[in-house]
């Protein structure tokens, strides 16, 4: 099974494979796994690979961030895809389940990630995956609307900005010998020829103005979030202002 941004379909020329060979149990599992990596192995692709049961597997997304979220995306790529389908279902469910959870620790780790990077939009040099407004992001609020739909105000999709950075990636990852996210100032006029800008500076705005947008569905989202995980009775219930049956004004909200 793909995982992740293989699974999403969103793979850049150094991107890794991130695969789950899915099994029922089988004792020579072992021995089967390895005859699919290292054909891949040797191709020179990087790859992210795991072999596990259903079970055993819903039982890591349960403790690990990471793996709860790839499984979201999870899709059959070879072999019978029925057992595939219901993990991702199982999957998804259980992120539902666990929703309160795993969106405060996303919340916590998408703050430290911004700090650690900065922002897209305002980044002569910015990494188009980790940074805040970036790739990383807009995967981080499909899993948040996944668990809480309410949360994210509009469609990703329609939004438009992942296109653009997903193309600026790949063109960037083509003119790299090794995955590197980061468009740097000398790669910056051939991304944007590549793209058909006019030049860095055309290529540049139209980048930050993609950010921008994904950065402000993410703080929108993000406050949205921390309310509903605070709830009617948080810290901040004693500022709500009645307006209605079930409805009040929190933080101007």
């Amino acid at each position: 099974m793909a995982l992740g941004g293989y699974g999403r379909g969103e793979l850049c020329p150094h991107s890794d494979l991130d695969v789950l060979l899915l099994h029922d149990g089988r004792r020579d599992v072992a021995e089967l796994a390895s005859r699919i990596w290292y054909p891949i192995w040797d191709s020179g692709i990087r790859l992210d690979h795991s072999a596990r049961t259903a079970r055993n597997t819903l039982r890591l997304a349960r403790s690990e961030l990471e793996v709860a979220m790839g499984l979201l995306d999870a899709r059959p790529v070879a072999g019978e895809p029925g057992p595939g389908h219901q993990l991702r279902t199982d999957a998804t469910n259980q992120w539902r389940e666990h929703g309160r959870r795993w969106l405060s620790e996303l919340c916590r780790s998408t703050w430290k990630r911004h700090e650690s990077y900065g922002d897209v939009a305002f980044l002569l040099e910015p990494d188009l995956k980790e940074a805040k407004g970036g790739l990383r992001d807009i995967t981080a609020l499909r899993a948040t609307a996944v668990a809480a739909p309410f949360t994210v105000q509009s469609d990703l999709g329609n939004a438009g900005a992942g296109d653009l950075l997903i193309s600026a990636r790949v063109e960037l990852h083509r003119r790299a010998t090794h995955g590197n996210d980061r468009l740097l100032l000398q790669a910056q006029d051939e991304v944007a020829d590549a793209l058909g800008y006019a030049e860095a500076d055309a290529l540049m705005a139209a980048i930050s103005d993609a950010a921008r947008r994904v950065a402000w569905l993410g703080d929108d989202a993000w406050r949205r979030v921390e309310g509903w995980l605070e709830g009617p009775r948080g810290p901040r219930a004693g500022r709500d202002r009645p307006l209605g049956p079930g409805l009040v004004l929190r933080s101007g909200e």
